[in-house]
């Protein structure tokens, strides 16, 4: 409260300066008073605008959020909750904009229909009908093994061998192959051109 009277002081002492001194630049105004040149070209604006006996324009303009009617807040969340005309879905903001323009009570109220997505979303979210998503954790880099230190092995189905008289030939016989994970790039051994005593013979 103190801090208002004495910015309202201020704003008093500069409309009195421009009466009594027009011809003042403004670094002169914001040295004579103590303010920031920002200051004085702000509210030299809004007193010029206004007119000399209006003290209601010395007062701070209040950056609060205006809270929404308790009335449109509770029509958004029926809408959400009670889908109407047989909606057989939970709205979501695009849908509410568009049902609470054609709501005829909201008018009679005499209550403007928000066309704004994110108004709706921070009701929502207010009143907890959609929560938002938890943030994602950090990637965490897999660490590849050394080079030529792990080993795998596959199996696969031999094509050179000859079907039975049952006609099964999948997973009749089957081939082992190696694979061998280096600088992560894995490259295949085919058991057909060198068998794992060899591979392991030449480490």
């Amino acid at each position: 409260m103190q801090d208002e009277m004495h910015w309202q002081a201020d704003r008093v002492q500069l409309r009195y300066l421009q009466q009594q001194h027009p011809d003042w630049s403004r670094p002169t105004l914001a040295q004579t008073l103590h303010r920031s040149l920002s200051w004085v070209k702000k509210w030299r604006k809004r007193l010029r605008l206004a007119p000399p006996t209006d003290h209601a324009v010395l007062r701070s303009f209040s950056t609060a959020p205006t809270p929404p009617d308790p009335c449109l807040v509770e029509r958004i969340l029926s809408i959400r909750d009670k889908p109407p005309e047989n909606l057989h879905r939970t709205p979501g903001p695009k849908a509410i904009v568009y049902y609470l323009q054609r709501d005829e009570g909201l008018r009679q109220q005499g209550l403007k229909p928000p066309t704004s997505l994110a108004f709706i979303w921070k009701v929502l979210h207010q009143f907890q009908r959609i929560f938002k998503p938890s943030p994602k954790k950090p990637h965490q880099p897999k660490v590849r093994p050394a080079p030529l230190s792990h080993w795998e092995v596959d199996y696969k189905d031999a094509s050179t061998v000859t079907i039975g008289p049952e006609g099964k030939k999948q997973h009749l016989v089957e081939v082992p192959t190696l694979y061998i994970i280096c600088r992560g790039v894995m490259e295949c051994v085919s058991s057909k051109r060198s068998s794992l005593t060899d591979i392991f013979g030449t480490l």
